[in-house]
């Protein structure tokens, strides 16, 4: 029988046997193996790297399990969190400070993220980092401000 302890070990060194995870919600989770379903407590920093990334990418991860995938020690999968659409702003702005002047940069090139995280970026130490926050801030700015031309429409002739 599958336990908690090595539905965790499985998730922390990959484990070639599969493991479906479907919703994840919190941190408990539901782990389904060999038709049976268990709840149990996983530690996401110490997944593996493909573990991680899958996770972050999946379109029904919690934002708990976001957040918790922020400090992974891996950039990719960092990153991935980081093109979450549903990452919280906390959670972007926790990203926004990384060491990974990539992850950073991915960040700054981000229209769909909050603009303070974005003017936070515009501080960075690193100036590629910085001018890509900048020109996007502005690209999000003049996109707000487009206007489409309007045909005239001649009133009709009684």
């Amino acid at each position: 029988m599958l336990t908690a302890d090595k539905a965790s070990k499985h998730v922390a060194h990959d484990l070639e046997t599969p493991l479906e995870l479907p919703l994840f919600t919190w941190s408990r989770h539901y782990i389904r193996h060999h038709g049976e379903e268990m709840t149990t407590e996983i530690n996401w920093r110490k997944s593996t790297s493909l573990w991680g990334k899958e996770l972050a990418e999946h379109q029904d991860t919690s934002t708990y399990a976001l957040g918790e995938l922020a400090a992974h020690a891996d950039i990719n999968v960092r990153t991935a969190v980081a093109d979450q659409k549903h990452t919280l702003r906390e959670t972007m702005m926790i990203l926004a400070q990384d060491v990974s002047a990539d992850l950073k940069y991915a960040i700054a090139e981000n229209h769909n993220i909050h603009a303070d995280v974005l003017n936070m970026l515009t501080e960075d130490d690193n100036p590629f980092v910085a001018h890509r926050a900048r020109q996007t801030l502005e690209r999000v700015r003049t996109s707000a401000l487009v206007t489409f031309p309007v045909k005239k429409v001649e009133p009709l002739s009684a």
